[in-house]
């Protein structure tokens, strides 16, 4: 979680969560990167990443609806799995501002970074998100 923002991997799991008919309930974009992408991990997209949900908050004002869309870049640089995110976070304590770019036409999601670490406690507090960062 970022911000509210739930980023995690596209796996049969995700994808199992959304109930009997699952196909039918994902979006055609999301669908096509399982049935045709997930599992066949290249040198520049080991995993796929998707924002799964958004938790709303005062930080993420105006993008609670954003749902099921891949993740192509996190701060300026290309997503090849979860991990990368994780390293961005860590290597960007100087930066103003985090980025979320998504694939398609989806709006580009600006974090303020100083806003990021009192925004992610107290989300975890209001939704019981614990931990904040889970990556394997």
């Amino acid at each position: 979680m970022v911000g509210g923002y739930i980023l995690q991997r596209l796996t049969r799991e995700y994808m199992k969560a959304w109930g009997e008919g699952w196909s039918g309930k994902v979006s055609a974009h999301l669908y096509h990167y399982y049935q045709d992408l997930a599992f066949l991990p290249t040198e520049q997209r080991r995993e796929v990443i998707v924002l799964s949900y958004v938790l709303p908050a005062d930080i993420n004002q105006g993008y609670k609806d954003l749902r099921q869309i891949v993740v192509s870049k996190f701060d300026g640089k290309e997503v090849s799995s979860l991990q990368d995110i994780a390293e961005a976070l860590q290597g960007g304590a100087m930066l103003r501002f985090h980025t979320i770019e998504f694939e398609l036409n989806n709006p580009l999601v600006v974090i303020p970074a100083d806003q990021l670490s009192e925004a992610d406690s107290l989300i975890s507090r209001r939704y019981g998100v614990d931990p904040l960062m889970h990556v394997e």
